[in-house]
């Protein structure tokens, strides 16, 4: 039994969890101790379903660089977007009229140089950036869940077609529930797979704040748009301004990090 099945077959028993997943690797490199029959039944579970593990070739290299690579990734659609130049557009989940007007058009802007979108499936600018990508462009997503239950339902149109023609991309086994330290986790993914990211409107309650910030410590190319500072809607992309992101002032000067 090849290696690639064993550490398949251990995703799946872990559900994708990459701590229980590094700690069997830690103790049992090459994972003697999973025998034949033990893998086969737990491939049979992602039978359906196209995986890329860490040992593959189309493995993206930006992972490898991370303290935390997955192990493996499940996935549906085009896997050769993974080749393309990549950035995220973050923000608000319930964005103001000026956030949807200025996501528009950077969106207009930036799928005109074929520049893929990543996203998280995400209520509000996420989703507004990755339904702009569907009609004129290319975007990937990475979900917080297995592929039984997309998160949010709202947004399970938008899975829908973007399976066809676009990129799904995921840690964990399809019967795999979304949590709140899953969908950490592909935040933090989502930044390390794009080669920059714009954050659009953010508040400074808002939960991913750290996680960027961290990124900004680590040398993740962030951009924040800045406003008003009566402008409740951007007051952590004013934060993150402040803490050292880019603060973003024309489109032409982004393109230099992803062409």
């Amino acid at each position: 039994m090849m290696l690639r099945d064993k550490l398949i077959a251990l995703s799946v028993m872990k559900k994708g969890n990459w701590n229980e997943i590094y700690e069997v690797l830690k103790n049992d490199e090459t994972l003697q101790g999973l025998n034949e029959t033990k893998t086969k039944e737990m491939l049979k579970q992602v039978d359906h379903f196209s995986v890329l593990t860490i040992l593959d070739e189309e493995y993206p290299e930006c992972f490898k660089e991370i303290a935390s690579p997955p192990f493996v990734l499940y996935y549906q659609g085009d896997l050769g977007l993974l080749r393309k130049s990549k950035m995220s557009l973050v923000g608000s989940r319930r964005p103001s009229e000026e956030g949807i007007k200025s996501t528009l058009s950077l969106m207009e802007y930036f799928l005109k140089r074929e520049i893929a979108i990543v996203g998280n499936l995400q209520l509000g600018i996420e989703a507004i950036a990755q339904w702009a990508a569907i009609k004129k462009g290319k975007t990937i997503t990475i979900l917080s869940s297995g592929f039984s239950t997309i998160y949010p339902p709202e947004n399970y149109d938008l899975y829908r077609r973007m399976i066809k023609d676009h990129l799904v991309l995921t840690e964990y086994p399809p019967k795999v529930f979304p949590s709140a330290a899953r969908f950490y986790r592909a935040q933090y993914l989502l930044q390390e797979l794009s080669d920059v990211s714009l954050i659009v409107e953010m508040t400074k309650n808002e939960a991913r704040l750290d996680l960027i910030k961290k990124l900004i410590d680590e040398g993740k190319i962030i951009y924040a748009l800045p406003a008003s500072y009566q402008a409740a809607h951007s007051s952590g992309c004013l934060e993150l301004i402040r803490y050292g992101a880019h603060c973003f002032t024309n489109a032409k000067e982004v393109l230099k990090w992803v062409e």
